[in-house]
């Protein structure tokens, strides 16, 4: 005998996980854009802006966390590792350019694999920042930023990564690495 109740209930339960990540889609759109913004605004050197939208930023992904507290699957959905992978950037490089320092994970309240992506593509806006800076004659700020991403890249390396998502974008990071040692070497050749 099939009990029918229990396909009701796994119908209505798909159904329910489904509306869910359809919201969580919706909401992804603007939450992303706005981790861009922030991006952005901070190559412009519009420090105020950023901190506000950063502000905001914090806010919208409590209440996405907060919203999908009941549907666990969705932690490991693409889509919610977007969002927090875009989320860790955006935050990470407003901290870095305010105070110079990597933002930890436990303080943006994200699972460290998630940070780690988020992690991986900040060294690409840290490549456009040190350019920007060479561009300006800082060349300090370039070699320091030069220096932070090879200290990050070391830590990356003591971490035994066994997916290969992971280390494709660690080798994202080598090759930003790479970039930012060729520009060392062109500001040393300018000196």
């Amino acid at each position: 005998m099939i009990r029918k109740s229990d396909f009701v209930k796994i119908r209505n339960d798909i159904e329910k996980l489904d509306e869910k990540r359809s919201e969580l889609i919706k909401s992804s759109l603007g939450f992303i854009k706005n981790t861009k913004v922030i991006i952005y605004s901070l190559h412009r050197g519009e420090r105020k802006e950023a901190g506000e939208l950063a502000k905001k930023l914090e806010e919208g992904f409590r209440k996405i966390k907060k919203s999908i507290n009941k549907y666990p699957s969705l932690y490991y959905s693409g889509v919610y590792k977007t969002i927090v992978q875009e989320y860790v950037e955006a935050l990470a490089y407003y901290h870095f350019v305010v105070s110079g320092e990597l933002l930890g994970f436990s303080r943006l309240g994200v699972a460290p694999s998630h940070y780690l992506f988020g992690l991986c593509d900040l060294t690409g806006e840290l490549v456009r920042k040190a350019v920007n800076s060479t561009i300006k004659k800082d060349y300090d700020s370039a070699i320091r930023i030069g220096n932070f991403v090879s200290d990050l890249y070391g830590e990356f390396l003591k971490i035994n990564m066994r997916s290969s998502e992971v280390r494709k974008k660690i080798d994202e990071v080598k090759y930003n690495l790479k970039k930012l040692e060729d520009l060392a070497v062109n500001i040393s050749l300018k000196k």
